[in-house]
């Protein structure tokens, strides 16, 4: 067979006017589960920030309900999104950094899917490789993934049907990016550059293009829909921005220019201003639950207060969480307003309970930064030659508690701790942990997923950032 059976359009088949959905779907919301990629809590006005970097957020904000103290559970984003959408945490499915991908009964477990058997359409726009549910492994969780359905091309659909193991994952792997540079080849389409969309500027992506995208599967699809957007204008080193206020008169040199960064974030604001703009002209705000989140802190920073925000139909719920919140605690809560019971294996709690414990502890986990390197300089990967036994990929295991955050190292033994920025977090006395106590949780924490650490210093340097 030809080119025109491997690049057959993808397409999601919606029910139309002459298939109306069952009746036992009908009252189910729409679910948006909206990213932006790196921000800190601490850099947007609605969670205090001095600068005015969210004022659309500021008055949204009224009928949401604001989780000040929020965390990741990962600090990069193909393991944040992965434990999101899983309710796993990373050292539980073993997916840190690429190509860590989910195997075997984890592929299986996880939101979306469960969704899916509730009647949901799911769809997900998002990162190119790193950020994909399907490049991650997510099997029969997503109908379309970043514009393209798991069964777009031929032999990878066939292979797809044999199960969900890391040898199929790879034979589709080779399959795909063959066929992408076939494409490429023959000006059937653009490729993708993963590396360029994480080292470069971000004019390799286009978060006006995503949302447009999100609106269209909304218009089209007649049932409940399960939509995640993960936008990218605020990923660093160097950040897309359409409108210049904080950074008006200057050119975007160096990396890490804050006020390029504010702008993103502004950008970032006036995209979700859009957003409830349209759900709002097509009567569809009462009808569905947003969810505002963020992957990690700026510079993959893990023990950074993220954004998270839930706006359910008729303003319920509405209000300000001070308790400790992590995104595994996403999956549970969406089940729970659906009056479905969350599986045993998601981590993560339900926030709409209102019996969160205030000292509960928020683990995550960074891959060994040193393990990472360019594969042919198109995407970051971690270099398998490098991983070893105990602890293979990871690099660091965070713990929060309240307002302290702990970091193990697990490269070079070492334990640092230090104040969580801007938390406001409420705890008793004695239920902060010692550092040594700290290195005691983190500790079992491993264990408990599997890891050995009968080889790890019982005795490890301390120190106290300021």
């Amino acid at each position: 067979f030809g080119l025109t059976m491997v690049f057959q359009i993808p397409k999601l088949n919606f029910k139309g006017p002459d298939e109306p959905a069952s009746e036992s779907t009908t009252s189910l919301p729409n679910i948006i589960l909206l990213g932006i990629d790196g921000v800190n809590a601490t850099h947007m006005s609605v969670y205090g920030y001095e600068r005015e970097t969210t004022p659309n957020l500021e008055g949204l904000s009224r009928n949401a309900l604001v989780i000040e103290n929020a965390f990741s559970n990962a600090g990069k984003t193909g393991g944040s999104l992965t434990s999101l959408l899983t309710g796993k945490s990373s050292t539980e499915t073993r997916v840190i950094f690429p190509p860590d991908i989910l195997m075997g009964q984890d592929a299986y477990e996880h939101l979306p899917g469960i969704l899916k058997e509730l009647g949901y359409s799911t769809i997900q726009i998002s990162m190119p490789y790193y950020g994909d549910a399907y490049e991650r492994n997510i099997r029969d969780g997503f109908d379309i993934v970043n514009f393209r359905t798991q069964s777009n091309n031929l032999l990878p659909a066939r292979l797809a049907r044999m199960g969900g193991g890391g040898g199929l994952y790879f034979a589709r792997q080779i399959i795909v990016r063959i066929t992408d540079r076939l494409a490429h080849v023959f000006f059937i389409k653009t490729m993708e550059d993963p590396y360029a969309i994480v080292t470069q500027h971000a004019e390799w992506i286009h978060d006006d293009e995503r949302l447009e995208g999100a609106y269209q599967y909304l218009d089209e699809t007649d049932g409940p829909l399960f939509l995640h957007v993960h936008l990218m204008d605020m990923h660093g080193p160097k950040f897309y921005v359409r409108h210049q206020v904080f950074s008006v008169g200057q050119t975007q040199d160096d990396e890490w220019n804050m006020d390029f960064y504010d702008d993103a974030v502004l950008g970032a604001d006036r995209s979700i201003r859009e957003l409830f703009d349209y759900l709002s002209r097509t009567g569809k705000i009462e009808s569905t639950i947003v969810i505002l989140y963020s992957d990690h802190g700026m510079k993959w920073d893990p023990l950074a207060r993220i954004p998270l925000m839930f706006w359910f139909p008729g303003h319920q719920y509405a209000g300000t969480m001070n308790e400790n919140v992590q995104l595994l605690d996403i999956a549970p809560t969406i089940l729970d307003y659906l009056d479905v019971p969350s599986p045993e294996w998601m981590e993560g709690e339900s926030i709409l309970t209102g019996d969160l414990a205030p000292a509960r502890p928020i683990f995550s986990a960074t891959v060994g930064d040193e393990l990472i390197i360019t594969e042919d300089r198109t995407m970051w990967i971690v270099d398998e030659n490098r991983i070893s036994p105990p602890f293979y990929q990871l690099g660091r295991l965070n713990l929060v508690v309240c307002n302290r955050w702990f970091s193990l190292n697990l490269r070079d033994p070492g334990l640092t701790h230090g104040m969580v920025e801007g938390s406001t977090a409420i705890c008793g006395a004695g239920q902060v942990p010692s550092p040594e106590t700290a290195q005691a949780l983190l500790t079992q924490y491993l264990i408990d997923d599997g890891y050995d650490t009968s080889g790890f210093p019982k005795v490890i340097p301390i120190s106290e950032v300021p």
